[in-house]
């Protein structure tokens, strides 16, 4: 008897994963998406993108205050200029974390999809909200998709929001910062640090 609950137990050991991972939706094949093409913008509007982008990147990136302070009213972009540089940084990159990502913005809601390529391989889609959080730039997540199954937007707002704060830190920690506002009017997406 004891040697027949045993041999029950590996096999249900055995063939319970198999049976079991048609459930699991990380097993799962990423959704097939068309790569689209790089958003449309002419060669004037990309180099005015391009400068922007350096912008921030010179101040952001790295985490230069002084930069920061000094160009404070110049760190918008438009819908499509966001667009635009998310597929063409992406073709840089050699192994990119996500791809085909889509970004769209209406009421102040900015409606975000993409293929993640690791982690949780696959589609994802959500809707997002910049909130002030204590003077501190949060995104609010509602309708978090995987795969079209939804899934608890706990899941993803306090890593990602966790990442903002270690991405902005050198901002919120300078004794001159106050606070900031984001603005999305008529698709432009503005963020702009305060300071004292």
């Amino acid at each position: 008897m004891r040697n027949k609950l045993l041999i029950a137990l590996l096999l249900v050991i055995m063939i319970a994963p198999l049976s079991a991972s048609a459930f699991w939706f990380w097993d799962k094949p990423a959704a097939k998406t068309t790569e689209t093409p790089v958003a449309e913008l002419n060669k004037t509007q990309q180099e005015a993108v391009a400068v922007r982008y350096k912008l921030w990147a010179a101040s952001f990136e790295k985490r230069n205050i002084e930069t920061v302070i000094a160009n404070q009213d110049n760190f918008w972009f438009t819908v499509p200029e966001l667009n635009y540089l998310f597929a063409s940084e992406t073709k840089k990159q050699k192994n990119p974390i996500v791809t085909d990502l889509k970004l769209n913005s209406a009421d102040g809601v900015l409606n975000i999809s993409a293929n993640f390529k690791q982690i949780f391989p696959g589609r994802f889609s959500f809707q997002a909200q910049v909130v002030n959080d204590n003077d501190k730039a949060h995104l609010n997540l509602s309708q978090v998709k995987l795969y079209g199954w939804t899934v608890p937007s706990s899941w993803l707002n306090k890593p990602l929001n966790k990442t903002l704060d270690e991405y902005f830190s050198f901002l919120y920690n300078d004794k001159r910062y106050a606070g900031f506002t984001f603005s999305d009017t008529n698709g432009v997406l503005k963020l702009k640090p305060e300071f004292k």
